[in-house]
């Protein structure tokens, strides 16, 4: 059972954190330390999106030497913002200690932010999470709840974990 978990939360950050790395592999045209320097100097501004991007070059490689501290460092300055989308990578670094040390609450927060702003990573996230009681307490009615949620917006793995939960009468 430990094995099956470890999967599924190495599963679903693997997810969350590729989804952010599409646009790292869709600049390969682009001089790499000139896109990294430029969103360094907008992200030292302040701003959330370029911040996140710079989380993303610095967990990739892209235009810096790869360094998931740094990483987590960029992610949390644009989570703090509200930033969905670095609220829910940040949430995958915690899920599997990537840059930060691995803390499932931690991991439950950071998803629950972003799954409430509308991020269907992380409503799937959070529902995998009520429903195995990863630094939540366990509660069926919640995953599904935010299965749902996920499940509403097209996400399969949602889907189909909702239809278990129909087909068994777990939470529903």
């Amino acid at each position: 059972m430990q094995n099956f978990i470890r999967l599924t939360l190495l599963t679903i950050a693997t997810l969350i954190l590729s989804s952010s790395f599409v646009l790292a592999e869709e600049a390969t045209s682009v001089d790499t330390q000139k896109f990294f320097e430029a969103y360094r100097k907008v992200a030292e501004q302040g701003n959330a999106k370029a911040q996140h991007i710079l989380g993303v070059c610095y967990t990739t490689g892209y235009g810096i030497e790869q360094n998931s501290k740094e990483a987590a460092k960029w992610f949390l300055k644009a989570a703090e913002q509200g930033y969905a989308a670095a609220q829910c990578t940040l949430g995958a670094c915690y899920a599997i200690g990537k840059g930060v040390e691995q803390d499932q609450k931690e991991a439950a927060n950071w998803y629950r932010k972003a799954a409430v702003q509308g991020s269907v990573e992380a409503q799937h996230a959070l529902g995998v999470y009520y429903a195995r009681g990863l630094g939540v307490k366990k509660d069926w009615q919640e995953a599904v709840k935010w299965h749902r949620r996920a499940a509403d917006q097209g996400n399969a793995a949602s889907q189909h974990n909702l239809g278990v939960c129909y087909a068994t009468g777990t939470g529903v």
